[in-house]
């Protein structure tokens, strides 16, 4: 019998090392956009993707805590 996600995610393990790359990818890309907005002097959009991207971080540590004794498969990089 096949599951909904036959052939993508096999695995908790698996599903918590997609979840902890997209977190660690998001909370940087945020960081990016910040950058971006502070150079084009938008301040308060600015701070909303530092917040955004410190909430990513939260994350990431919950995920790592969540994951400490799990051997986590290696996945591909997007």
């Amino acid at each position: 019998m096949s599951g909904l996600l036959d052939g993508d995610i096999s695995s908790v393990a698996e599903f918590l090392a997609h979840a902890l790359e997209m977190e660690v990818e998001s909370a940087e890309r945020y960081r990016e956009l910040a950058d971006s907005m502070e150079v084009h002097h938008n301040p308060e959009v600015a701070a909303l993707f530092r917040r955004l991207a410190d909430e990513g971080d939260t994350h990431v540590e919950q995920v790592t805590r969540r994951v400490a004794t799990i051997d986590l498969p290696n996945i591909a990089p997007w």
